[in-house]
């Protein structure tokens, strides 16, 4: 389980570098979307590809430094930000993460959820 999370965070955190680096050479956000989502759903999660919601798992938004908390939209005089959350969940492009050993004491699977959020730039 510890081991699908830290690669989940790799996932994510892949993602969220790779639509910062295509915002900062003027890629709208739908080229940084399409990259984040690409980039991400390289990765693997025990053998298993990483899905992402383009829409919902790739957010641009704004940090607000003050109250440490992350707004969707560019909003001024805050630092723009890119969250992306890999996921696998019920109701996620991939679903849970199924379990083998976990299963002698009755759990099948185990939702696992990593955001992750990088620098952006204004577009």
């Amino acid at each position: 389980v510890y081991v699908a999370k830290q690669q989940l965070q790799n996932a994510a955190d892949a993602g969220a570098l790779a639509a910062a680096g295509r915002l900062r050479w003027g890629a709208d956000e739908e080229a940084a979307r399409a990259d984040a989502v690409g980039v991400a759903e390289a990765n693997q999660v025990l053998g298993q590809q990483v899905a992402l919601d383009a829409q919902s798992d790739v957010v641009f938004g704004s940090y607000d430094e003050a109250t440490g908390s992350f707004a969707p939209g560019w909003l001024p005089d805050q630092v723009p930000m890119i969250k992306v959350t890999a996921r696998r969940t019920e109701g996620s492009p991939a679903g849970p993460v199924h379990l083998s050993f976990a299963r002698l004491f009755g759990f099948e699977t185990m939702p696992r959820r990593a955001p992750r959020m990088g620098p952006g730039c204004r577009a």
